[in-house]
């Protein structure tokens, strides 16, 4: 359960509905880049550790990103 269905994050019914429909896509989004980044790699272990370094990396700066639209909400 994430903030906003929680309760941490105030939000109605619409941004609740918005975020559980969210959600859902997120898995299969993280499906398609995984297997995007496997034919991308093509068996290459070094390929394949500079993909998920370069995946890791990004999803962190997201992260950032995204703590800091909150942080400027509250």
């Amino acid at each position: 359960q994430g903030p906003v269905q929680s309760g941490t994050i105030d939000a109605d019914d619409a941004a609740c509905r918005y975020f559980d429909l969210h959600a859902q896509y997120d898995i299969l989004h993280a499906d398609d880049w995984f297997e995007a980044l496997e034919k991308a790699v093509q068996g290459d272990k070094l390929k394949k550790l500079e993909a998920l370094s370069a995946a890791h990396t990004t999803s962190k700066a997201l992260w950032m990103v995204l703590d800091e639209f909150q942080s400027m909400r509250n």
